[in-house]
């Protein structure tokens, strides 16, 4: 299960493919993307509890979009009920529940990074007397909670953006499926990089009008994802003419 090296280019060919998956039935897609945005409200207004279930559940609601791509690629319909395929297989939605735990931990490992560090800023201040000391030590961990973030968030994306579909569509385990993706990015990260900065451009784009672009986008984005995983895993993907 090795993954396949790419190019830079071939970062914005992914684009250019999940939009063309979109334009399948971007009726459809849109609907499928509305449902899906509902149900994270309503999930997440529970108290207490709803934020981590949805964060659990987000990668069997990822590898839904991802099969209804996979479907708008064989040519079939793409249907709201494809958001919720990936809970109706056991094996797999252990995996992917395993999976939704990654982000719930590089946010507690944020949390505890900035509380660390501006401990140490107010323990700098309380050893030195100085106000100045511990003024200059807040303002240097303020300058490195934009990399932790950062760093975080590139290390949660290339952990989870292969090893999604290698367990939805190769039954992967959760620890195989981890280790691929994160061998895929490591080799391919110039393109996962472009691929990354693109996302994040269009998403603030996306939120411009009252976040509707995201109607559009998480589609997009979704079959692009599938598109980069079936050049990247050519070896387990069936060939197909269209490609």
């Amino acid at each position: 299960m090795t993954p396949h090296t790419s190019t830079t280019t071939d970062a914005l060919d992914w684009y250019a493919r999940g939009w063309r998956l979109f334009l399948h039935q971007p009726l459809m897609w849109v609907g499928l993307t509305l449902l899906f945005l509902i149900i994270a409200l309503v999930i997440n207004l529970v108290p207490l509890i709803g934020g981590l279930a949805f964060a659990l559940c987000l990668p069997a609601f990822a590898a839904g979009f991802l099969h209804a791509a996979d479907q708008a690629h064989k040519g079939n319909p793409v249907l709201p009920m494809h958001l919720f395929t990936a809970f109706q297989t056991r094996e797999s939605l252990n995996a992917l529940l395993l999976l939704g735990l990654i982000p719930l931990a590089a946010s507690f490992a944020g949390a505890v990074l900035i509380a660390l560090l501006l401990g140490g800023a107010m323990g700098v201040g309380a050893i030195t007397q100085s106000d100045d000391a511990a003024v200059g030590a807040l303002v240097g961990g303020g300058l490195m909670l934009p990399l932790i973030s950062i760093g975080l968030f590139v290390l949660v994306v290339a952990a989870l953006i292969y090893a999604i579909p290698l367990v939805w569509f190769h039954q992967a385990s959760a620890k195989d499926a981890l280790m691929g993706s994160l061998e895929a990015s490591a080799r391919n990260i110039l393109p996962l990089t472009l691929f990354t900065v693109i996302y994040v451009v269009l998403s603030l784009i996306a939120a411009m009008p009252a976040g509707l672009g995201f109607l559009v986008l998480i589609p997009v984005i979704s079959g692009a994802t599938y598109a980069s995983y079936r050049q990247l895993w050519s070896d387990l993907v069936s060939a197909d003419p269209d490609d």
